[in-house]
């Protein structure tokens, strides 16, 4: 568990420097917008997704999710929360999503001459050009993707390995799920001998 303690340690870090950026720029996501989650297939590593499949697994949820998952044939993460109404939703495990998702809209890419590029949704250029504006006024001070890619990276290896998220969290419930079981076992197993 010691892996998914230092990649929330991460996550943290995040979510701490995109609200720094967010508090000098203005610039933040339209109240209740989730449009950005059913857009495109997002990728990310199992080992990101280990926090949200630990939470699954102590629920007790984890075979639901796993069908779920196994039902969606267009991509959508497994997460996200259509509202029944207008055409939003949210992200129904937002506390733990992965990296890609907190970063989103608020941080910055390299491009090819190594400079650093504020990387943001098109509704928010569309909708809020003079916050994007000025939020690229400070893109040297935006959070930066590949700053955390080799943080994750740096924990474990594993984590250049991308997939689709709803993969991604298959793989990380079902290796995580074994693991629990062989500690579990392994308890049981000391036990009995004792």
């Amino acid at each position: 568990m010691q892996l998914i303690t230092r990649i929330v340690e991460v996550y943290s870090q995040i979510d701490q420097q995109v609200t720094t950026f967010q508090l000098r720029t203005g610039l933040r996501c339209p109240a209740g917008c989730g449009r950005c989650c059913p857009e495109a297939e997002v990728y990310t590593s199992p080992m990101e997704m280990l926090p949200a499949a630990h939470e699954l697994l102590l629920r007790g949820d984890s075979q639901s999710w796993l069908e779920r998952v196994r039902k969606i044939k267009d991509g959508l993460c497994v997460f996200y929360q259509r509202h029944p109404i207008d055409q939003d939703g949210h992200c129904g495990l937002y506390a733990l999503r992965p990296s890609v998702c907190r970063l989103f809209g608020f941080a910055s890419v390299r491009n090819r001459l190594g400079q650093r590029v504020l990387s943001t949704c098109k509704l928010l250029k569309k909708n809020h050009p003079s916050d994007v504006a000025k939020a690229i006024e400070h893109q040297q001070e935006a959070p930066c993707f590949s700053q955390f890619t080799a943080q994750l990276i740096g924990i474990d290896p594993s984590a250049s390995r991308l997939e689709p998220i709803n993969i991604a969290l298959r793989e990380a419930i079902q290796t995580l799920g074994l693991q629990m079981q062989l500690a579990h076992g392994e308890k049981l197993g000391s036990n009995s001998a004792a």
